[in-house]
């Protein structure tokens, strides 16, 4: 082999290179997507944390509420009747508000986790190696 044959052109030496920074410039943008899908999981789970601790704080005032009620007045059966129905309708009021408001952050996060890993794992047009034309071998029916 002469030495004209073994070197390489600097177009070659290039080729490879960009290939390389266009990879890395889409890991960045990736990156930059995943550290903002984190920072709003994070909101949301702050969020739900939240919803959930007003939810179990509200039923304990309702429960000290009755406590009291009942132990002010005990022998007034429907005044205890009455507020133990309150009671029982609130609580079921306050369970299935916070189970509405999990099941949509849990149907946006599903949304927005589909729609990353769709996004994140595309294969840039740059990475794809051209192919020729492909011949038309099945003649077209009218």
């Amino acid at each position: 082999m002469t030495t004209a044959q073994t070197r390489k052109t600097p177009k070659d030496d290039t080729a490879p290179a960009a290939t390389i920074s266009s990879y890395l410039e889409t890991l960045s943008a990736q990156h930059e997507k995943f550290a903002e899908s984190m920072k709003e999981s994070r909101a949301r789970a702050h969020r739900i944390a939240e919803e959930m601790t007003e939810a179990l704080l509200a039923g304990q005032r309702d429960m000290l509420g009755i406590a009291r009620q009942i132990v002010g007045n005990p022998t007034d059966m429907g005044a205890n009747s009455k507020a133990m129905m309150e009671l029982a309708t609130a609580a079921q009021e306050r369970s299935l508000s916070l189970g509405k408001f999990v099941y949509t952050e849990q149907a946006q996060v599903g949304a927005e986790v589909r729609k990353f890993w769709e996004t994140s794992f595309a294969t840039p047009p740059s990475f794809m190696p051209s192919m020729p034309a492909m011949p038309n071998w099945f003649p077209k029916f009218q």
